[in-house]
């Protein structure tokens, strides 16, 4: 089952006069390693992050601002899943080993989110892009057909 590789984290939104503030990873989420690196990453319109999976760590995507569409898939099993990410659908996404993932800016302005990643993490051994041909989750052209993908939408 989907849900079993990836956990998918609603922000809870608190706002008032001043602004807002989101809940992004509270307390009853359960972490199995510390976080051992924060990463702030933008995409400029149109573009494409990702395309790679990690072997051996956990990644956190956190949702700040911009439009995006994040795909990922399964290595092992296959199975694929494709939500919208950013403005549109704030959330943090819990990605874990042996998962691809592709994040496309599908907007006019900068995504930007945060990665948090869980554990250690060796270069040597992670830092490495598989960005294969295998491992694309967006076509080369801007309107890709989303075929053999689950959309995810919220029920809430």
């Amino acid at each position: 089952m989907i849900e079993q590789r990836w956990k998918i984290i609603k922000y809870e939104r608190k706002a008032d006069k001043k602004g807002w503030m989101d809940w992004v990873i509270k307390e009853n989420i359960k972490i199995k390693n510390p976080f051992r690196q924060i990463r702030l990453i933008t995409i400029a319109p149109g573009e494409v992050r990702g395309n790679s999976y990690h072997e051996n760590h956990t990644e956190w995507f956190c949702s700040i601002n911009g439009l995006g569409l994040l795909r990922l898939k399964d290595v092992e099993s296959g199975e694929r899943l494709q939500l919208p990410f950013g403005s549109n659908n704030m959330v943090a996404i819990k990605i874990p080993p042996k998962v691809t993932h592709s994040l496309k800016n599908i907007g006019s302005d900068a995504l930007f989110f945060l990665i948090l990643v869980e554990g250690a993490f060796d270069f040597n051994v992670e830092g490495k892009v598989k960005d294969e041909i295998k491992y694309r989750l967006f076509g080369k052209q801007a309107d890709d057909p989303f075929e053999g993908y689950e959309e995810h939408n919220e029920k809430d």
